[in-house]
């Protein structure tokens, strides 16, 4: 009698396959091999299978983006404001209708824009000598 996959490993295989369902298949070359571009750098990596495809990671550092949704006018499709979300398929709901500013007419979503994050400044080093508990004794 064979005992059953955990549930981790059936979990971990149910979501590759949904990432994969909202990916773009991977182009499948004449040699049999598989070829998929990274989606931030553009990077081209070519592996055996499918699952040494997804396995492969792009060397490239992870990119800083946001989503920006625009609000329109439902009467008159001006822009009435943009909304930052952190995924591009994030529902805006709005529990109060915002008014447009030249007709009145209530906000509704429009077209979603990724935006990249400028990189955080580093840190400024403390001024001035350190403690006396992070000096070394001296000798």
């Amino acid at each position: 009698m064979t005992t059953p996959p955990r549930a981790d490993t059936l979990r971990q295989a149910r979501f590759r396959a949904k990432l994969r369902a909202l990916a773009t298949e991977p182009e499948r070359l004449l040699s049999g091999n598989y070829r998929d571009a990274c989606a931030d750098c553009g990077q081209l990596s070519i592996a055996r299978s499918v699952a040494d495809l997804d396995g492969a990671r792009c060397a490239c550092p992870p990119t800083r983006s946001a989503y920006l949704v625009e609000l329109s006018c439902s009467l008159c499709s001006r822009p009435v404001c943009t909304v930052r979300v952190p995924t591009p398929r994030t529902r805006v709901v709005l529990f109060r209708p915002l008014p447009c500013g030249a007709c009145n007419g209530v906000a509704v979503q429009g077209e979603t824009t990724r935006v990249r994050l400028p990189e955080p400044l580093p840190a400024r080093p403390r001024r001035g000598r350190p403690p006396g508990r992070l000096q070394e004794p001296a000798a």
